[in-house]
């Protein structure tokens, strides 16, 4: 797999006041995550392929995004979130905005009941490839040959 982040759309559960953001990696060979809540960034702990962060002073209203290094090192250049939502609108029908700074490149999608409504998109530094989605993940292709995939999903606290 090439080098560089892939940005994925998290997911998350308002929980004592906080919030938790947690992306199944799926297939995926990713060691290290990143996820923003709100003005900076954090790094995540992975959890039986999970990549989740908890963030107790998050509150609604912030902007939540998520990276992976698929390198498994510790240096992130020029990172970025490829996608938000808005923690506001909660689980009815956020949008998540897969925008690459390209207006050209902008695609929106739905999440109703955590599940991704019709497309997605994975990036890369090397470019942006528009996903499919089957059973609830996100798959593109590499080169034609490795499938990087990333579930979304509504975590609930005792699954964690």
């Amino acid at each position: 797999i090439g080098p560089g982040p892939v940005f994925i759309s998290p997911v998350g559960n308002i929980w004592n006041g906080g919030w938790w953001m947690s992306v199944d990696v799926g297939r995926s060979p990713l060691s290290i995550c990143r996820i923003s809540d709100g003005p900076g960034w954090a790094y995540g702990n992975f959890y039986n392929g999970r990549c989740t962060y908890y963030s107790p002073s998050l509150s609604r209203g912030h902007d939540i995004s998520v990276g992976f290094d698929l390198l498994g090192g510790t240096h992130f250049p020029n990172w970025r979130p490829l996608n938000h939502r808005d923690a506001n609108r909660g689980n009815s029908n956020p949008i998540v905005d897969l925008s690459l700074g390209d207006p050209s490149l902008t695609q929106q999608q739905d999440l109703q009941n955590g599940e991704l409504n019709a497309l997605c998109r994975i990036q890369q530094e090397d470019g942006a490839f528009i996903g499919t989605v089957r059973e609830d993940s996100c798959y593109a292709a590499w080169n034609g040959q490795t499938m990087i995939s990333a579930e979304y999903e509504i975590v609930e606290p005792e699954s964690l």
